[in-house]
């Protein structure tokens, strides 16, 4: 990891969402804040939503209490934090994690102040703010070569940043119990899940699959009814749990009860696979960002389906799986470890 200080810059404005360990989707924000303070001399943190818990003695929070359809009040606190920022700081660097809207109106400025601008954007879905962003910002951080819908020379993809050390890994012997961690969206593609997990149950394959996580927003919450409605019979013998949202703390035990990790979304890379496959659990996806990195368990002329995927796991022997839950586990401590992501991320932060 990169040394304290060693950027030509000491200090950091990094401008996300939301500052609290407690929020089931956002924790890592502040989990990366923290990190990052390791390294930097001063960062301050310009947040939508601050819920007044302590940190590290050389990160300062200023929030705009960002409120949900108030856009204007939104842009104005926005604003006048971004501006109370810079009379306090002569020079910084400016890191939008997460934060393309942030990105697409304050990077036109720091272009003029000539201070420099980098969004961290992991997603496929091309937003408005992204697009706009794009000609303002220094440069576009994400995860894979896929997991961004933008591809200049601008972009440039450094893995996910997750901490081997957090993980109880283990090798287990049966795929009785799945489990799935991540939004309760319609884009995770739970009623494919659930089908395929319900065919192979049917087979004797496995027996019960449990659901972690919680709708992201108020449209999610009708997808998540519809989804209990549909599949009522599973949930009522047992073989269907939603478990409700899950803390980033708690993620490690959860996958080391488990089995093997089922998961559908055809987007980018989620950070939840690289964390089962640092607890050496295998991982059951259609994922093709996952795929191109840590291969199938299928043979490539085969159909990627979760179905073949789940029955080709099935048939290898314990020594043949423990070889490829090995492999899979050393790519990922060597391409999507924390203190990589980190030094990577200062690296181009840092640079003149």
């Amino acid at each position: 990891m990169a040394d304290k200080g060693t950027g030509s810059k000491e200090i950091l404005v990094v401008v996300n969402h939301e500052i609290s360990g407690e929020n089931v989707l956002l924790a890592h924000q502040n989990f990366v804040v923290n990190e990052l303070a390791k390294v930097y001399k001063n960062v301050i943190v310009l947040t939508g939503s601050h819920n007044g818990q302590s940190t590290l003695p050389n990160v300062k929070v200023v929030s705009t209490h960002w409120q949900s359809g108030r856009k204007l009040r939104n842009l104005w606190n926005l604003y006048k934090a971004f501006f109370i920022i810079l009379t306090r700081v002569q020079k910084a660097t400016f890191f939008f994690h997460m934060a393309d809207l942030q990105a697409a109106f304050l990077s036109p400025l720091l272009r003029l102040m000539n201070i420099k601008s980098f969004l961290w954007y992991a997603h496929t879905h091309l937003s408005i703010y992204l697009r706009f962003a794009n000609f303002w910002v220094d440069g576009i951080i994400t995860s894979t070569s896929g997991s961004c819908p933008i591809k200049t020379s601008k972009v440039t993809p450094i893995g996910q940043g997750v901490d081997p050390n957090l993980f109880q890994t283990h090798i287990g012997t049966k795929l009785d119990s799945g489990v799935h961690i991540g939004r309760l969206d319609e884009s995770k593609n739970y009623s494919l899940i659930f089908d395929e997990f319900l065919r192979l149950q049917s087979k004797g394959l496995t027996k019960t699959l449990n659901i972690f996580g919680e709708p992201s927003r108020k449209e999610s919450l009708k997808y998540l009814r519809e989804l209990k409605f549909e599949y009522k019979l599973g949930i009522s013998d047992g073989s269907l749990k939603f478990a409700g949202g899950i803390s980033k703390k708690l993620v490690p035990s959860v996958l080391a009860a488990s089995d093997y990790f089922i998961h559908a979304y055809t987007g980018s890379l989620d950070k939840t696979l690289i964390e089962a496959t640092l607890s050496r659990i295998p991982v059951v996806t259609i994922n093709q960002e996952y795929i191109n990195e840590f291969g199938r368990w299928a043979t490539p002329e085969t159909p990627l389906t979760l179905g073949v995927e789940f029955e080709a796991l099935s048939r290898l022997s314990l020594d043949q799986r423990a070889a490829y839950l090995e492999f899979r586990y050393a790519h990922a401590v060597t391409n999507h470890s924390l203190e990589n992501w980190v030094s990577k991320l200062v690296n181009l932060l840092s640079a003149s």
